[in-house]
């Protein structure tokens, strides 16, 4: 269960599988390499599965992590893009490296009957 995982934790893992090193993804987000490795660990204990293989300061991901760091950039994305289009001021939002944009949702829905009814439906 994630019910305690946010978009900035999400954001963290996403940028610690990118960098490949802990250390690295320490710089570009300018927290300790101690608070990424809480939130992974944190994280691997909610979902009940390794994320992260762990080799000195390089990091890879299991299978498992692959899965869920394609899932978690793909929810930020379309987080993000819902909340652009609701066009609300003073909302700033901060990018992040994800999977290239997305067809409108009305757009997908009418190529693929389907796409209405699984977020990977529309998304593939």
């Amino acid at each position: 269960m994630l019910a305690s995982i946010n978009t900035d934790e999400l954001r963290s893992l996403i940028v610690v599988a990118r960098s490949g090193e802990i250390i690295r993804a320490a710089q570009e987000l300018e927290v300790t390499t101690q608070h990424l490795m809480q939130i992974a660990r944190r994280c691997e204990r909610q979902i009940g599965v390794p994320l992260f293989v762990w080799q000195d300061k390089q990091v890879g991901l299991t299978q498992s992590g692959q899965v869920f760091i394609e899932s978690a950039k793909l929810a930020l994305h379309l987080l993000f893009r819902t909340v652009e289009q609701m066009d609300v001021p003073g909302v700033v939002l901060q990018h992040l490296s994800v999977p290239p944009p997305l067809p409108p949702l009305e757009t997908a829905s009418r190529r693929d009957p389907a796409a209405g009814t699984g977020l990977h439906t529309a998304i593939l």
